[in-house]
């Protein structure tokens, strides 16, 4: 008896033959399947409608992203209009053959922060506790947020950030979301505010109307 119906040897009949040629057909189609599964997806955006309820925009040259055989990102950044009190999101949206799980995704949320946190001379404290929260898309996301000095200039000001992240099976993608809020202008004497911080992370504010699906 034959286990291994697919495996053609040396003189084998014609119907042996014929399902070696199907098994590989069928090989080819789920490789294409993948392929375009990982090319072709919804990324996560804040929609226009949102932004111009609290007046941000987006940054269209900070539009950024990759695509790969199994795995595919893209990038959209936004930011307020204020100069004393600049503050801007980041939304990537990660496409893969599995979607991560909540401890990768509190990993890479870390992982992005500090990278990019060091390299503007940006001194952060330890994260806050992982937190659960649920959206406007009723995704139950995770989060955690740092309070830090930006150094980067000759004045020093505080700053706060925060990292929310969650998959949407709807889409089959992984959502991972930064905001960063400077909430002093000690360059022009101007006295603390969490207006911007409060459009980024409240309730019904930027990162609980981000539309994924």
């Amino acid at each position: 008896m034959n286990l291994f119906p697919f495996v053609v040897l040396e003189g084998g009949s014609k119907q042996d033959k014929s399902y070696a040629i199907v098994a590989v057909f069928i090989l080819i189609v789920i490789l294409f399947a993948v392929i375009f599964s990982n090319t072709l997806y919804n990324s996560a955006i804040i929609n226009y409608s949102t932004l111009e309820k609290y007046g941000w925009r987006e940054d269209i040259k900070e539009r950024d992203s990759d695509s790969q055989i199994l795995n595919s990102w893209c990038s959209y950044t936004y930011k307020n209009n204020n100069i004393s009190y600049p503050s801007y999101i980041t939304i990537t949206t990660i496409k893969s053959l599995f979607m991560l799980s909540e401890y990768e995704l509190i990993n890479k949320i870390k992982e992005t922060i500090n990278e990019q946190t060091n390299k503007q001379n940006i001194q952060i404290n330890q994260p806050s506790k992982i937190q659960n929260r649920y959206i406007k898309n009723n995704h139950n996301t995770v989060f955690v947020t740092y309070e830090g000095i930006d150094n980067s200039s000759s004045f020093s000001e505080k700053i706060k950030i925060i990292g929310e992240a969650w998959n949407c099976g709807n889409s089959g993608t992984s959502i991972i979301c930064i905001g960063l809020s400077q909430i002093t202008d000690e360059k022009n004497n101007n006295p603390t505010n969490l207006d911007f911080w409060d459009q980024i992370k409240q309730t019904n504010g930027l990162l609980y109307n981000v539309e994924c699906h």
